[in-house]
């Protein structure tokens, strides 16, 4: 089953990881670096096309898998924040009601 995942990028960077056919990354040789969008690109090192044909499954269903928890958590996160959003204009509003109260006490 293949997807097509819509990128943005502002740069055209490319983020290349090694597959071990197991379906674990080695992403060791990444630098701490400032926030960057990345286009991933699997590949495999086996020169055997049936072999091969299996790693780059076996990278595509991690993928897969990655990009299915990151979007669950991604869509929690966003779920979260919407929240918290709405909390903050409910409390700015209960914030200001008080104020005012106090006005006419005053």
């Amino acid at each position: 089953q293949r997807r097509n995942v819509p990128v943005e990028t502002s740069t055209s960077n490319a983020l290349v990881s090694q597959c071990d056919g197991t379906g674990t990354y080695d992403w060791s040789y990444q630098a701490e670096e400032e926030p960057t969008n990345f286009a991933l690109m699997a590949f495999s090192s086996s020169s055997s096309n049936s072999s091969s044909d299996h790693e780059v499954s076996s990278c595509s269903k991690a993928c897969s898998k990655a990009y299915s928890q990151l979007q669950t958590q991604y869509d929690t996160l966003t779920k979260n924040f919407r929240k918290s959003q709405f909390d903050v204009i409910s409390y700015q509003t209960g914030f200001k009601s008080v104020k005012a109260r106090l006005l006419v006490y005053k």
